[in-house]
């Protein structure tokens, strides 16, 4: 597994989720061999990778009056319209061109993966994950939480139970918690 990108140090934490990505066509660089892991990526940016581990819906395309047929992010966008992994802000435009943010990172994540956090096992149990500047009234609280934390689950009727938290060396899956305690954080 290799890419080339001369901006991803070998000992970086996110070196092996970048290489990994991009060998599979996930992700790819900016040109010139350079990453750039340091930059915040767009909505459009995001959303255009996340696309990359779906085929693309049929049907009616959701309308966004920021996004046009012509933009170079409008099949992902349509597409992630279509599955349900975006609505767009309360104005009903997309804003393509604004940072994504962790809380929308995540719920793009937990929605592509039909993850919800278990709202009871969160308010009854000391040791969940928090963040200071994450209040449980922040519209993606639920969303944060059920990234940053491994746990053990059930699904049942859609819904997601709890079961248990998970140390962190249970973790058979960090990419998104690396992305969460990230310095560079979304």
């Amino acid at each position: 597994m290799t890419t080339g990108f001369s901006d991803v140090p070998d000992d970086a934490w996110y070196t092996k989720a970048v290489n990994t990505l991009a060998s599979l066509g996930k992700v790819y660089g900016v040109g010139d061999h350079k990453f750039l892991p340091d930059q915040a990526i767009t909505r459009a940016e995001f959303v255009t990778m996340a696309m990359r581990f779906a085929e693309y819906p049929s049907g009616t395309p959701h309308s966004f009056p920021d996004v046009r047929p012509e933009d170079w992010f409008y099949e992902p966008v349509m597409g992630a319209a279509a599955y349900g992994w975006i609505t767009g802000c309360p104005d009903g435009s997309f804003t393509p061109n604004l940072l994504v943010t962790r809380g929308e990172a995540a719920a793009i994540v937990n929605r592509m993966l039909n993850r919800q956090a278990d709202q009871t096992f969160l308010s009854d149990h000391p040791g969940v994950r928090t963040f200071l500047d994450v209040p449980t009234s922040h519209w993606a609280y639920y969303d944060i939480c059920e990234a940053a934390n491994s746990h053990r689950y059930q699904q049942k009727d859609q819904l997601e139970f709890w079961k248990e938290l998970l140390r962190e060396k249970e973790n058979p899956l960090r990419c998104m918690d690396n992305l969460l305690y990230s310095p560079y954080a979304l």
